[in-house]
């Protein structure tokens, strides 16, 4: 079958649709981008099992959690309603290597920089899955050699402490790490039941592994993913995104918006889907009865999240926040803007508050 991207889902969709000759995968694989994979998630879901909320034939599994086995022998039978059945792993971690430890280790970091406590102990426990790690040989003094190549926990690496206590008063652990991809290749390999669909979202993958491989020829990869950095084509392809979710919110809700707009929206929010969605549900309620939403709307009815990340490395050095500092510059240097940027943007902030450098 092959691998798609977001923007060509619709057009999947509608292939699909009977009375097509085309039948739907049997596996669907969706990938990237958070709000987008969860979209598409729902697309599909109400393509293949529309009244998949509450239908005994819909079984929806924790990646994290749900043991391979159970996900192949639910898959494998038949529902006592008969008909089709759709079974969802969520958030599976299948895709996952030790050189993705790395980032997952990154992602925990940030989600405990936001406050969010579950979702950094969910990305950190399964980064020690990929290391063979326990929880306990991150309590030791030496944890920082236990790392992966690439990751820096930085000099105040208090935000692992808060993410132990959290696991143990949630009494979670570490989930092993067995042949999950293999024995989901070989259930794949011999076939689903006619009518039974397997989808499974995830954030990281490695199109190097052979279950990757094997879903794109037997099934369908969703590709959700938007580049983070801050190169032309990356601009080019996040406002790609941001248009394509903006019509997706301002249709059924009867609301227009002119490209001058948008732009000031966009200007306003940055690439944050999530809190565009969110701007764009303000200023569907803040136009009432009016069809067109207009710049005056965007400046009245919301506040600036946009981050500049230079200013955001400025201010984490003032602090003296070392971990933030490290955090910053590395996303600069991952977005490709040059070293030599970030230090003159330093020097620069120090020439002009020479206080705030000591």
């Amino acid at each position: 079958m092959g691998e798609i991207n977001y923007q060509d889902l619709k057009a999947y969709l509608k292939q699909i649709e009977a009375p097509s000759d085309r039948l739907p995968a049997a596996v669907h694989l969706i990938h990237g981008e958070d709000l987008l994979v969860r979209t598409a998630f729902e697309e599909i879901l109400q393509r293949l099992l529309p009244d998949a909320s509450g239908s005994l034939n819909y079984e929806p599994l924790d990646g994290a959690a749900a043991p391979i086995g159970d996900v192949v022998a639910s898959i494998n039978t038949y529902s006592l309603l008969g008909g089709a059945k759709v079974v969802a792993l969520k958030d599976a971690r299948l895709f996952h290597a030790r050189e993705t430890a790395a980032k997952l280790l990154d992602s925990a970091r940030n989600a405990r920089i936001d406050g969010d406590l579950p979702r950094a102990a969910k990305h950190f426990l399964a980064a020690l899955a990929q290391m063979s790690l326990s929880l306990e040989d991150l309590r030791t003094s030496n944890r920082s050699t236990r790392f992966p190549d690439g990751f820096d926990a930085g000099s105040d690496d208090a935000w692992i402490d808060a993410i132990l206590d959290h696991c143990a008063s949630a009494r979670l652990s570490v989930p092993s790490a067995g042949d999950n991809a293999g024995i989901l290749e070989r259930a794949i390999e011999n076939g689903f039941p006619k009518g039974h669909h397997l989808i499974i979202t995830t954030d990281l993958i490695d199109r190097r592994r052979s279950l990757y491989k094997l879903i794109s020829e037997k099934g369908i990869v969703i590709d959700c993913s938007v580049p983070k950095g801050d190169r032309r084509a990356d601009k080019e392809a996040q406002a790609a995104a941001l248009a394509d979710h903006m019509h997706s919110i301002l249709e059924p809700a009867g609301k227009t918006m002119s490209r001058e707009v948008f732009l000031s929206l966009c200007e306003m929010t940055g690439f944050d889907l999530g809190t565009f969605a969110n701007n764009l549900q303000i200023l569907i309620d803040y136009a009432g009865p009016r069809q067109a939403i207009t710049v005056e709307d965007v400046e009245a009815a919301l506040t600036r999240t946009k981050k500049d990340p230079l200013y955001e490395l400025t201010n984490a050095v003032t602090d003296r926040s070392w971990d933030r500092s490290l955090f910053f510059l590395d996303a600069l240097l991952a977005g490709e803007i040059h070293g030599l940027q970030a230090l003159a943007a330093r020097m620069m902030f120090i020439g002009l508050y020479p206080l705030a450098g000591r």
